[in-house]
């Protein structure tokens, strides 16, 4: 992986607990876990293939080196979603590429 393509300086949050409206809806709180460099591809126009399913919904992709978490911390599409600079990616899918602990691959789509 090389250095130079990392140029995406990028936000991990996870989810905290939501918080109760006075209504019932559930509002979700994110908070910042750490930053790292990373490289963010644009999907659209393709169709990401991934383990002989069709994923139409992932707009991006973004490469990052291989951060060693906790089981506290790790990164699953229910409790985590990338931040760059004023945009949000939900994760849709996690790859550890090759499972060699080098580089990992999120698979994301554009959120709000």
């Amino acid at each position: 992986m090389r250095a130079g393509k990392l140029r995406h300086y990028i936000t991990l949050q996870l989810n905290s607990t939501g918080t109760r409206t006075v209504s019932g809806g559930v509002v979700e709180t994110y908070t910042d876990n750490f930053n790292c460099n990373a490289e963010i591809w644009d999907l659209r126009g393709r169709e990401y293939v991934g383990r002989q399913q069709i994923r139409a919904g992932v707009t991006h992709m973004i490469k990052m080196r291989f951060q060693n978490f906790n089981a506290s911390t790790e990164i699953t599409p229910e409790n985590a979603r990338v931040s760059f600079k004023s945009k949000f990616y939900n994760i849709e899918h996690v790859e550890n590429m090759d499972m060699r602990d080098i580089e990992l691959r999120l698979m994301c789509s554009e959120g709000i």
